[in-house]
């Protein structure tokens, strides 16, 4: 009798630990931080015999902003031990704004000042890989692939001093929304504060492509090379 209550006692701890694994399989978390783009914005070349592209051409390379917050939401669960698989929605907004450049080559002496916007929200698939935890402190890799949609919109003002042709209204290039295969790689350390909680600290390297501007009167754009290092903290809940 004694030995059929330990083997009800032993199954019944062993489903017990069991539920709460299945419990902690799943996890929700949020984050916050800033992004330092590599991004940059310049002409479009591709159809040089426009006006546009001939009055503007040798127009300088401008970076965006030197940061831009970027907010995030992911929920994902364990497929193994050692691997959990998360989608994650993140949102950026960069602009390249009041920043008066020389131009390049004969347009030396002329200046440009390019008003940018550019909004990327992202989703991905992610993978998280924890490696050697010691204590609370739990560090992992991290790696993704998915798509961005992309945002875009700009104004270019130039003075063509070449031409004595002063700085006049910004020539518009309308809005253009797209998507972009997106991928990146990152590294985190997870600080668990309770059983089912744990701070973050993440970096990852992003790029979600180059975008562009729709086509102006003159039939060119303003492209956009989108990479950044992003780093942000956050809260993980699992359950």
């Amino acid at each position: 009798m004694d030995m059929i209550k330990n083997l009800v006692i032993a199954g019944l701890v062993s489903s017990y630990a069991g539920l709460a694994q299945a419990e902690n399989d799943w996890h929700l978390a949020i984050d916050w931080g800033v992004q330092s783009p590599d991004t940059s914005a310049r002409l479009s070349k591709g159809s040089a015999s426009t006006i546009d592209n001939s009055l503007y051409e040798g127009s300088p390379t401008f970076d965006y902003d030197d940061s831009s917050t970027v907010v995030g939401i992911a929920m994902g669960r364990a497929i193994k031990q050692n691997l959990r698989a998360e989608l994650e929605l993140r949102q950026r907004k960069s602009t390249a704004t009041k920043r008066i450049l020389n131009g390049s080559g004969v347009r030396a002496t002329d200046t440009f000042q390019l008003d940018s916007s550019l909004k990327s929200t992202s989703l991905m698939l992610n993978g998280l890989v924890p490696i050697s935890p010691a204590g609370n402190l739990t560090p992992y890799l991290k790696a993704g692939v998915g798509v961005t949609r992309h945002q875009t919109v700009a104004a270019l003002t130039a003075s063509i001093n070449a031409f004595g042709i002063p700085a006049g209204a910004a020539n518009p290039y309308p809005k253009k929304t797209e998507n972009k295969f997106t991928w990146a790689l990152g590294a985190g350390l997870a600080w668990t504060i309770s059983p089912h909680t744990a701070l973050e600290l993440e970096y990852q390297y992003i790029d979600m492509g180059k975008a562009s501007t729709a086509a102006d009167s003159f039939s060119d754009t303003v492209e956009v090379d989108t990479q950044g290092h992003e780093l942000t903290a956050g809260l993980s809940y699992r359950f």
